[in-house]
């Protein structure tokens, strides 16, 4: 039977899709919120996202396709980040999956790592293997962080471990446009896997802070 209201095709008595999007509507939806900063809660509930873009970005995830968004300060570029990842486990919910999911800032990154120094009970490689591995990595503000080469090299694994097993959806914001983070960087290992199979979201210089 098909569903008047989503289209899709059921088996039960009522479409349990739809029932899946009321859930996550009504509970679900708050429960990932919460698991984000509160600021960055509190700007996907202000801002009017574009409907076009986050079909286009959601597309681009269905394609496996990494999505890097740059732009100045204060551009939104966080918000459409974690919007992007709400919409996308709102999907997957609905569809009755449940993908595992981290979201990281590069200064909390890398000062995680260099917790490691003093903690025994976690290494730099528990670190990279957190953010590797989970299905769903949004990684916000990309070579904002004043890096060394350590820092650099487990960003390095982190992501050239991503981009070897193609099943990971990556999402990556920066105030750098790609070209610009390879020059900081002064190298390509990491910025030429991002270009390689990424979806790139440009935003304007306006900053919605002010």
């Amino acid at each position: 039977m098909k569903c008047k209201i989503c289209k899709r095709e059921y088996k039960r008595s009522v479409c349990e899709y739809c029932v899946r999007k009321k859930i996550w509507k009504e509970i679900q939806e708050n429960k990932v919120l919460n698991l984000l900063t509160p600021k960055i809660s509190q700007d996907i509930n202000k801002h009017n996202f574009n409907s076009d873009l986050m079909k286009l970005a959601i597309k681009n995830l269905k394609e496996n396709r990494w999505i890097y968004i740059y732009g100045a300060t204060g551009s939104k570029k966080t918000a459409y980040a974690a919007f992007t990842l709400l919409k996308w486990l709102e999907l997957k919910y609905i569809e009755n999956e449940f993908p595992t999911f981290q979201f990281i800032n590069a200064n909390d990154f890398e000062r995680e790592l260099k917790n490691t120094i003093k903690d025994k009970d976690m290494t730099d490689t528990d670190v990279i293997k957190k953010y590797a591995t989970t299905e769903v990595l949004v990684f916000d503000d990309i070579g904002v962080d004043k890096s060394n080469e350590w820092v650099y090299s487990a960003l390095y694994n982190l992501i050239n471990y991503r981009y070897s097993y193609l099943k990971y959806r990556t999402i990556l914001t920066s105030n750098l446009e790609i070209d610009q983070l390879s020059s900081k960087w002064k190298d390509t290992r990491i910025t030429s896997r991002i270009i390689e199979n990424s979806f790139f979201w440009g935003f304007g210089s306006t900053d919605y802070r002010k």
